[in-house]
C-alpha cells in the first residue's frame, strides 16, 4: 500500500509549449516544459532572443506556478528564476535573474488574459559587462484552440553597464504565437 501511495504522489502529467514572438526587430523562440503533481505546477523553459542588430540573449529558467488565491478567481502567479546570456555588438552580459509572473483571465472571459512578467538580477548577480539586468514583459493574449494562443505584447530587456552606461537589448512590441502539444 504504501508503494501505490508513493507513486501517485510522485506521477505527474506533462506538457510542452513552443512560444513564437516577432516584431520588426527581433524574433524570440521559447520551449516551456510543463508538469502538473500533487505539489503543484511548474515549468522550465529555454529560449533565445535575436534582434536586427546582430544581438542574441538566451535564456534558461525554473517557475513554480499556480492559483493566487481562493479570493482572485482567474489570476495566476508564478515566482522562479532565470539565468540569461546577452551577446551584443559590444558588450556580453551574464545574470541570474529572479522574478515571476501575474496571469489575469476574467472568469466570464476565460479565453482571454493579460499576462505580465518581469525578472531582475542586481549587480551582485551579473557577470562580465553587466551591472544589472532586467526583462520584462506584457501582453494580451486570446485563446483560439486549447492548444492555440495568439497574443500582442511588449517586452523590454536592459542592462546597466560596470561603468558604462545602459544598454537596450529590446524595446519593442510585438505578436506572438504560443502551441501546446
Amino acid at each position: 500500500m504504501g508503494l501505490i501511495s508513493a507513486a501517485s504522489i510522485a506521477s505527474t502529467a506533462t506538457a510542452q509549449e513552443i512560444d513564437l514572438t516577432l516584431s520588426d526587430n527581433s524574433a524570440m523562440f521559447r520551449y516551456i516544459h510543463h508538469t502538473n503533481s500533487s505539489y503543484g505546477h511548474s515549468e522550465i523553459d529555454a529560449g533565445f532572443l535575436y534582434t536586427d542588430s546582430n544581438d542574441f540573449l538566451m535564456m534558461l529558467g525554473v517557475l513554480a506556478e499556480g492559483e493566487a488565491g481562493a479570493g482572485s478567481p482567474g489570476l495566476n502567479a508564478g515566482i522562479g528564476v532565470k539565468g540569461f546570456s546577452a551577446n551584443t555588438n559590444s558588450y556580453d552580459l551574464i545574470a541570474i535573474a529572479i522574478g515571476g509572473e501575474l496571469k489575469y483571465s476574467p472568469p466570464s472571459l476565460s479565453r482571454l488574459g493579460i499576462r505580465g512578467q518581469i525578472y531582475h538580477a542586481p549587480g551582485i548577480v551579473s557577470f562580465v559587462d553587466a551591472d544589472d539586468f532586467t526583462y520584462s514583459a506584457i501582453s494580451v493574449e486570446y485563446e483560439i484552440l486549447q492548444q492555440a494562443t495568439v497574443y500582442l505584447g511588449y517586452r523590454s530587456v536592459k542592462s546597466g553597464l560596470q561603468g558604462q552606461g545602459n544598454t537596450t537589448i529590446d524595446d519593442d512590441s510585438h505578436v506572438g504565437l504560443r502551441l501546446v502539444f
